[in-house]
């Protein structure tokens, strides 16, 4: 029997070892057969996930991933089977097969940043242990996408060092907890949540509220700004609280602290987790280094205050 090694709070459950990406046949990342490489007791090669492909891609996941059962995935991947997406991408990712046998998969979301550049997530990671020196070859697909963005939210500690030699920078160094009901009383603020709203973030609003996701809208002097938080626990579960998902820029939170962290306080979140790089000027709060780290590569470096339609949303916390 495999001894089968998971991080619980990770999504990237493979404990990799970098090894020579160049290994095998290259073909366009278009293509559904992407990489091949020879092992003495069978062909190992990786293609794109199709949607035959999902129920056997559920039992390696549940197999990698123990504390999540099959329902779990099922409810992301019905949603990914028909969400709106870049075209020319793969929908769900890579797997790697060895003959019919599934033994790796790699999940990418992929999804249109703010300033029209195309990002993909980098979600969960799992290889079967005999497999797991073939890491390189799983993700080789992905690095060579060009003008793709990709950006890793919960790597496993265990392989960092490994990210860094595919030449990803990390980008956010720790996490925020915000009490954001201790800012600042501003009388001329409403908050509601999304209903039917014209606002030009109407669409990503509404796909988050569907998925579970608390999106709302404050409005002052006039102007609208949108907020996404996803629901969660901190502390080793001893501690309700929402992270922040998206806003358009993180001193709109700052800004608007006050009334936001009072809105969410009234239904039983008393703290914000937030993506941050050092204590935030203006927020009450305490800053914790090394809590959640990001890692990126690519020419943008995604932006503090945009994890939307990632892992987050699709599959949650």
């Amino acid at each position: 029997m495999n001894m089968v090694w998971t991080a619980p709070i990770y999504r990237q459950a493979d404990a990799m070892r970098t090894v020579d990406p160049r290994a095998g046949e290259t073909m366009s990342s278009n293509q559904v057969k992407v990489t091949a490489a020879e092992k003495p007791n069978g062909k190992l090669a990786v293609r794109q996930i199709q949607d035959v492909d999902l129920e056997a891609v559920m039992m390696l996941l549940v197999r990698g991933f123990p504390e999540r059962n099959a329902a779990y995935w099922q409810r992301g991947f019905e949603y990914l089977r028909t969400r709106p997406m870049p075209e020319a991408y793969p929908r769900y990712g890579y797997v790697m097969t060895r003959g019919d046998q599934m033994v790796g998969v790699l999940l990418l979301i992929f999804a249109t940043a703010d300033d029209g550049s195309v990002r993909a997530n980098v979600s969960s990671w799992y290889l079967d242990p005999a497999y797991r020196i073939y890491s390189n070859m799983l993700i080789g697909p992905a690095l060579r996408m060009p003008g793709v963005t990709l950006f890793n939210i919960s790597p496993a500690p265990q392989t960092i060092d490994s990210i860094r030699t595919q030449r990803f920078i990390q980008y956010v160094s720790g996490t925020y907890f915000a009490l954001a009901a201790l800012g600042k009383i501003m009388p001329r603020v409403s908050i509601k949540r999304i209903q039917g709203s014209t606002s030009p973030d109407a669409s990503l609003l509404e796909q988050h509220a569907a998925r579970g996701c608390i999106a709302l809208e404050l409005t002052a002097d006039g102007e609208t700004f949108p907020f996404i938080f996803v629901k969660g626990l901190a502390f080793s579960s001893r501690l309700r609280c929402v992270q922040l998902l998206y806003c358009r820029d993180q001193a709109d939170f700052v800004k608007f602290a006050g009334p936001l962290g009072r809105w969410l306080l009234l239904r039983g979140f008393p703290f914000v987790m937030m993506d941050a790089v050092g204590s935030i000027p203006g927020l009450r709060g305490r800053y914790f280094e090394g809590r959640r780290k990001k890692f990126y590569r690519g020419d943008i470096s995604p932006r503090l205050g945009d994890l939307s339609l990632t892992e987050l949303m699709v599959f949650g916390p």
